[in-house]
């Protein structure tokens, strides 16, 4: 309903980056309308409905970041459940 809104802003802003951290926090923006977050399936449990920034930890030890390239889908949605805005953004892991 409202693409462009859903921006990456770290590690880089953009749509990809290459990282050899064992841990990398992605942080972003969207808009006031968005109730929820969710990452690859995953819903943010600590997004607050209504505010304009985000982020998500991907981490090697819990399972949500492995070596090479990963993906993570990020989809906002109104309190109506629909799909405001998507991206995906890429960490590149090299240990």
């Amino acid at each position: 309903l409202t693409p462009g809104t859903l921006v990456v802003d770290k590690p880089v802003a953009g749509s990809a980056t290459t990282t050899s951290e064992k841990e990398v926090v992605i942080e972003g923006r969207t808009s006031a309308e968005t109730a929820s977050i969710s990452i690859n399936g995953y819903t943010l449990s600590l997004y607050v409905s209504g505010k304009t920034t985000w982020n998500y930890i991907a981490n090697t030890e819990f399972g949500t970041m492995k070596r090479g390239k990963n993906v993570y889908r990020v989809v906002a949605r109104n309190a109506g459940g629909e799909i405001l805005d998507v991206l995906e953004y890429t960490i590149t892991f090299n240990p």
